[in-house]
């Protein structure tokens, strides 16, 4: 990285090269949360909803898993925000859950229709 020294040691670093962590496809994350209700039979308010039984906090996770395999980088904090409000954190442990077969996930059908 290109390093600039100005006055009173203040040392500036520029971003050549630099991922934008803000720079995410646009999805339509409210056509997969319809997707993962439909398929569950759960409706969009069960989904944001604060109830903790295990059959919705697995929709949340599929939600959360189809999102993230969607777009990467879609920011945790707007997933747990559509999600009623949640905590990114809250996010991080559906991952961890999926990865670790705890919540059974739904993307066999292809989540890039879903994709704008």
């Amino acid at each position: 990285f290109p390093v600039t020294i100005v006055k009173y040691k203040y040392i500036y670093v520029r971003d050549v090269g630099k991922v934008n962590t803000y720079d995410y496809k646009k999805i339509d994350i409210e056509a997969i949360a319809e997707k993962v209700c439909s398929d569950r039979g759960l409706t969009i308010e069960t989904l944001k909803g604060k109830s903790r039984v295990h059959e919705y906090v697995e929709a949340r996770a599929d939600f959360a898993y189809r999102v993230k395999k969607a777009e990467p980088r879609y920011p945790l904090k707007k997933i747990g925000r559509f999600l009623g409000g949640r905590d990114h954190s809250s996010i991080i442990h559906y991952m961890e859950g999926v990865k670790q077969g705890f919540y059974r996930v739904g993307v066999e059908d292809a989540v890039d229709v879903l994709i704008h």
